[in-house]
């Protein structure tokens, strides 16, 4: 980086005003590469706890900036993920992003765990958070024999409701 000093004869005063225009000149003056290497920065990633759909391919979000571009790894469980030795997933290019294709014949469960993703480059490595992937499960409400109940006006009811436990949690409302 080269400093070009371009002084300005002017005089100090109390106030300070010429002393800044000089520093803002000077500034102003350097040159800047615009091609500093920088570690990599993690810029997007899937959400910490991410509930996928079942039905759908896996799609697990890691991006990442640097100079010169970071390569991307991953770790499943704590352990290297090789994404080379599974046919169903894919990293996007250019990208860390994983694609994991159950719609051809995976099933979600297979890919449940907690995945972290390395973008490393010369000048060092940026790490996501560990992103806890789950795929979602359907509650399933118990068959309940209900019975008729006959109220006369005024009367209260309480009507009991039990939901099943789902993953998300169910929202649950009357009609």
């Amino acid at each position: 980086m080269q400093l070009k000093i371009m002084p300005k004869k002017k005089h100090l005063s109390a106030g300070g005003v010429p002393l800044i225009l000089f520093l803002c000149q000077m500034i102003s003056a350097l040159d800047v590469p615009l091609d500093l290497v920088q570690p990599p920065t993690i810029t997007q990633q899937s959400p910490k706890d991410y509930i996928i759909d079942p039905r759908e391919n896996i799609v697990i979000q890691c991006e990442a900036k640097g100079k010169p571009p970071p390569s991307f790894s991953w770790t499943r469980n704590g352990t290297h993920f090789d994404i080379d030795k599974d046919p169903l997933v894919t990293m996007k290019p250019g990208s860390g992003t994983l694609v994991i294709n159950i719609m051809s014949e995976g099933k979600a469960e297979t890919y449940e765990g907690v995945y972290q993703c390395t973008a490393r480059n010369e000048r060092g490595a940026a790490v996501s958070n560990n992103i806890v992937v789950r795929p979602s499960r359907s509650p399933l409400w118990t068959k309940e024999r209900l019975e008729p109940i006959v109220l006369q006006n005024g009367q209260s009811l309480v009507l009991p409701c039990r939901p099943p436990i789902g993953l998300p949690p169910a929202i649950i409302f009357w009609m």
